[in-house]
């Protein structure tokens, strides 16, 4: 964007998804992305790509779901999926709501967390987590 358009300032901040929506309506945000965006009048919703996501733990013999699984909040298709996939699965003790948070807390404190494959991609390649499996 700097380099097609240098005149132009940019204001990069993150958001909630129900935030950014009430924004694009209100007027007072010019472009948002997120997972799953709602369609409204006056707004263009359009399709950057589809996210992969992967489990990945610090131990490549997790066993999973253990203890120290982090539920990041991909949002509500996310949600049903995963709740689809693991009916029994309880409420995670650690649940958070941006993926780098939850890098963060298992990178610190070993456990496993969903992240999309494009940011897994460079910690599976040092060595620093294991792909178990996608969701």
């Amino acid at each position: 964007m700097r380099q097609n358009a240098p005149d132009v300032s940019v204001y990069s901040e993150i958001g909630f998804e129900e935030d950014l929506m009430r924004r694009l309506i209100e007027g007072t945000l010019d472009i948002g992305l997120m997972y799953t965006p709602s369609h409204a009048p006056g707004l263009v919703v359009e399709h950057l790509f589809d996210e992969i996501l992967v489990l990945i733990s610090t131990r490549c013999d997790t066993r999973w779901p253990g203890e120290d699984y982090v539920y990041v909040d991909w949002g509500p298709g996310f949600y049903a999926c995963h709740q689809e996939s693991y009916p029994d699965l309880e409420r995670s003790p650690q649940v958070v709501n941006i993926g780098w948070l939850g890098v963060q807390l298992i990178l610190a404190n070993g456990g496993s967390c969903f992240l999309p494959i494009r940011m897994a991609k460079p910690l599976i390649d040092a060595g620093r987590v294991f792909p178990l499996q996608r969701l």
